[in-house]
């Protein structure tokens, strides 16, 4: 088969077009943009080249744009990456071409891939495809991934990639995590007399170093090769209201990161258990889980894993097989049953305002998931295992 041809240039416009549109997420930074504008961009992007396009809406303003390239009727396959990004210092004004580098906020994360995905599936659309190519740009990945869960439950594929900053890694598993808030109450008084009030911050401290005991116990485990280390860390204390006043609460946020051989709920269940020691102390404390997402199982051995392998061998780019460290949309898709890998271009600075992508990663980028929808449904059944 004739390699799908990437237009470099084309590729280049395209990011440096979807960057300089703001599309803050709303949920970390109230009353930003959002995704909608990017959004319409895709899709008139999409639609000016005649595929079918639809765009839902998983909240108000919140738009996910799916655009399909039919195939001849073998596995489709999905491929999603994300419209918002984090807040920045006017970052979308500083989008700019410096050499194999392209700076601003979203270049990386993931607008660059995005672009890379979207002129793949351009470059592959005239063949036809063995089977369906659905590119999916969702929202709302930075904060609570309503994008992808709204999109998987009504859009299903033989094999997915999740495009995210890998250095052209290929991803195939990371942890879970966690994050629970725990309020601890007690009663305010003068400080002058603390005998009239109880001091929220005192079992908050205790409970705090209990975490941290509990964090060494889980350090001294065996690192995994893909998946690392559990971990739990105290990431958030707020108590006291002013001068002189003893503090009737005190708040503090916990985080856990969570690997595939011990389930998300058994971590929890270990902090819970360090705060009903704090209850049977006689303090009240309540806790609530804020966001529980499990981790990214091993899809080493599934076939979208080894296409992802052949297609950068053939261009040339020895093929890293790793587990990442973060969490990403995988963990969605895959628990969806839908085999899926993590893969994207390479760069520096994620969330910052020195933000870049490489150009040369874009282009091996775009030319591997070109391989791979290419090649998708000639050799890959449908059924996961």
């Amino acid at each position: 088969m004739t390699q799908p041809s990437i237009d470099r240039d084309e590729l280049i416009a395209l990011t440096v077009q979807l960057a300089r549109i703001d599309s803050t997420n709303p949920t970390l930074v109230p009353g930003a943009s959002g995704e909608r504008a990017v959004g319409q961009t895709v899709a008139d992007w999409m639609a000016a080249r005649g595929w079918d396009v639809t765009v839902e809406w998983p909240a108000p303003d919140r738009p996910n744009v799916v655009g399909t390239i039919k195939g001849n009727g073998g596995p489709s396959l999905l491929i999603n990456a994300h419209l918002d990004t984090v807040g920045a210092k006017a970052a979308t004004k500083q989008v700019r071409v410096e050499g194999d580098r392209i700076y601003g906020r979203g270049v990386l994360d993931t607008k660059g891939g995005l672009a890379a995905a979207l002129i793949a599936a351009d470059a592959v659309a005239s063949l036809p495809p063995a089977g369906d190519i659905i590119i999916a740009a969702v929202c709302d990945e930075e904060a609570s991934s309503i994008g992808s869960e709204h999109l998987l439950a009504s859009t299903s594929a033989a094999g997915a990639v999740v495009i995210e900053p890998t250095d052209l890694q290929v991803v195939v598993a990371h942890p879970g995590f966690a994050v629970i808030e725990c309020v601890f109450h007690g009663r305010a008084s003068h400080t002058s007399k603390p005998e009239d009030g109880i001091n929220a911050i005192t079992p908050a401290v205790v409970f705090v170093r209990s975490v941290e005991r509990y964090a060494a116990q889980l350090a001294r485990q065996d690192d995994d090769a893909l998946f690392g280390r559990p971990t739990a860390q105290v990431t958030r204390i707020e108590g006291g209201v002013e001068l002189f006043t003893t503090p009737d609460r005190c708040t503090v946020i916990v985080e856990l990161r969570t690997l595939s051989h011990q389930t998300t709920a058994a971590d929890i269940d270990s902090i819970d258990s360090l705060l009903d020691e704090a209850r049977a102390r006689g303090h009240s404390v309540e806790s609530r889980q804020v966001i529980v997402r499990e981790p990214l199982s091993d899809n080493t051995d599934q076939p979208i894993t080894a296409l992802l392998i052949d297609s950068l061998s053939e261009l040339g780019k020895p093929a890293h097989v790793v587990g990442a460290r973060y969490w990403t949309d995988a963990a969605l898709v895959d628990a969806h049953d839908i085999p899926v890998a993590v893969f994207g271009p390479g760069g520096h600075g994620i969330h910052s305002d020195d933000e870049w992508v490489s150009i040369d990663d874009l282009a091996i980028c775009s030319a591997t998931l070109a391989k791979v929808m290419a090649e998708f449904g000639q050799n890959v059944t449908a059924s996961r295992r």
